[in-house]
């Protein structure tokens, strides 16, 4: 399966508009990055139209037995990210 990198993005989007250099589009899609990035470590969700939504959820505690080991080790809760894909995208 082949990733998109921002790079592969830069030279996308170069090839659709005439007025930006491509390290003016690499400087825009890193600051959106770090906006993104930003808003979810301050813990609120991104909704990004006709993308989905990147939500920021709490792990419940939980015991789990390590792999050659007999007794349970409790991992304490956590927050991670879920993203849920836009119906466009389905």
């Amino acid at each position: 399966m082949k990733h998109v990198t921002v790079k592969d993005l830069v030279n996308s989007i170069a090839g659709q508009v005439e007025d930006l250099s491509k390290k003016q589009i690499s400087q825009i899609i890193e600051l959106f990055i770090n906006e993104v990035a930003k808003a979810l470590t301050e813990g609120e969700n991104v909704k990004l139209k006709n993308l989905g939504v990147f939500k920021v959820v709490t792990r419940a505690p939980r015991k789990v037995i390590p792999p050659g080991k007999d007794k349970p080790i409790e991992v304490p809760a956590r927050k991670a990210i879920k993203f849920k894909v836009s119906s466009n995208l389905k």
